[in-house]
């Protein structure tokens, strides 16, 4: 896992690493870390895209808040992660 903070040139990414697979590939995986007391729907599409403007292809995201997320939020993130080929991880998976 590395941090990459508020370096400005992150394309979105606060922590970026990759995980062994038992079938031998690797996942990719983003946490981004909102810094809100809540997390918007546009905040939230703009990271995913700027993520996928990042030349480092991406296979999972995880969003980190100080605050709660409706499950009405999290259907609209996960629909439109879905149609951009990115895995929204929730609370409780790994």
């Amino acid at each position: 896992m590395a941090w990459y903070g508020q370096a400005g040139g992150d394309h979105g990414r606060d922590i970026f690493g990759s995980q062994l697979l038992d079938d031998g590939t690797r996942c990719r995986a983003v946490i981004q870390c909102v810094n809100r007391s809540s997390l918007t729907q546009n905040k939230a599409e703009h990271d995913m895209q700027r993520m996928l403007s990042s030349p480092s292809k991406i296979d999972a995201l995880k969003f980190v808040t100080r605050g709660a997320v409706s499950a009405t939020r999290r259907d609209a993130i996960q629909t439109f992660a879905k149609a951009n080929g990115i895995k929204i991880y929730q609370s409780g998976q790994a």
